[in-house]
């Protein structure tokens, strides 16, 4: 089984069919992610039983091998209905594509006026996000860079040469011929244990509530209420000894 798409493309004086025939797409019956639930549970009992951060690195890694099938848990994808996929898998071969795709963006535009209009003001606004991303405008800033200006007052387009002047840009910005280049491998050197003062300045730059990794290592660590718990007791974890 699978799907065909039938193209109608009209040029003057002629008119072209292009078939296109799709393999059905394979099943994603679920994803994983890591689990964020069982990563906060370990993470604030490592916290409590531990007394330095040594003991609270060993008993992460104690936890996490006993217990390696709920680092991660799976999730099922949502079904997305797609309207005009589905619309133009259903249009004749005689009907044109591009016009099929105008006359769904009008009745799209209409129906978003119309609720406009009559008040149905978080139905109209969740159509405009989702489609303009206008919510998004002031943070894009230059997100797609697909022209620069060249040092000799030229302007280029093309990708190619664009992703290398950016990226010779951004070395050079990056990197001074003054600091030291680490080209070989380089031990981590054992720093002294931190301060109070330190860590707690150190910690009032992180923050919770951000996305967690595999490793099953919580930023609970960063919450309001264990913020004192942390800088006590984790204030060695540099020294690796």
């Amino acid at each position: 089984m699978g799907s065909k798409l039938t193209f109608k493309i009209k040029e003057p004086m002629r008119t072209a069919y292009l078939i296109i025939k799709m393999p059905p797409p394979s099943s994603l019956r679920h994803t994983l992610i890591p689990n964020r639930k069982f990563a906060n549970e370990i993470t604030q009992a490592c916290l409590d039983q531990c007394n330095n951060g040594v003991d609270f690195l060993k008993l992460i890694d104690r936890k996490c091998k006993y217990n390696k099938k709920k680092i991660m848990k799976k999730i099922r994808p949502k079904k997305i209905p797609n309207e005009l996929l589905n619309r133009l898998l259903n249009t004749e071969e005689e009907d044109d594509t591009l016009q099929v795709v105008k006359e769904y963006w009008k009745e799209k535009a209409e129906e978003c006026q119309g609720d406009l209009l009559y008040g149905r003001l978080q139905k109209a606004f969740k159509f405009m996000k989702s489609v303009t991303k206008y919510h998004e405008f002031k943070r894009r800033d230059g997100s797609i860079i697909n022209k620069v200006k060249k040092n000799d007052g030229s302007t280029t387009a093309d990708p190619d040469e664009v992703n290398k002047l950016v990226l010779d840009h951004l070395k050079s910005v990056q990197t001074s011929t003054s600091e030291p280049q680490y080209l070989n491998y380089v031990p981590f050197p054992t720093l002294e244990t931190f301060s109070s003062n330190e860590m707690d300045y150190i910690l009032s730059k992180l923050f919770n509530g951000k996305a967690i990794a595999s490793d099953a290592v919580s930023d609970i660590l960063f919450s309001k209420a264990n913020k004192p718990v942390t800088a006590t007791k984790l204030a060695d974890i540099w020294k690796g000894t």
